[in-house]
């Protein structure tokens, strides 16, 4: 999965939920991508993946993070969020998709 944050102002404390497909598993408890050394926790939760930035600036970063497929099937897959942990007025989301896994 490709997760990609755009920000116009640099963020103290923010925290992004991303939630994990519902026919797939976490495949590994990695991160990589540009953004992701500046990452100061990552939690792989039953439901989805948690990060901690202490800061993160201006502009785009981009976090990936690998599935596995486990059952074949089409799921809706939840919107993900990023907001700053101490400013409730700031918040973004993704759009909701359906992700389709076929079978061997």
């Amino acid at each position: 999965m490709r997760l990609r944050l755009d920000l116009l102002d640099a963020e103290q404390y923010l925290l992004i939920e991303e939630r994990r497909a519902s026919l797939c598993e976490f495949a590994d408890d990695r991160i990589s991508g540009s953004s992701a050394r500046w990452a100061v926790r990552q939690e792989f939760r039953d439901d989805r993946l948690c990060l901690f930035f202490t800061s993160l600036s201006a502009g785009t970063h981009e976090i990936v993070y690998y599935l596995r497929a486990e059952t074949p099937g089409l799921c809706t897959v939840l919107p993900g969020c990023a907001y700053p942990m101490y400013n409730a007025n700031t918040r973004g989301e993704t759009a909701a998709t359906k992700m389709g896994v076929s079978g061997p």
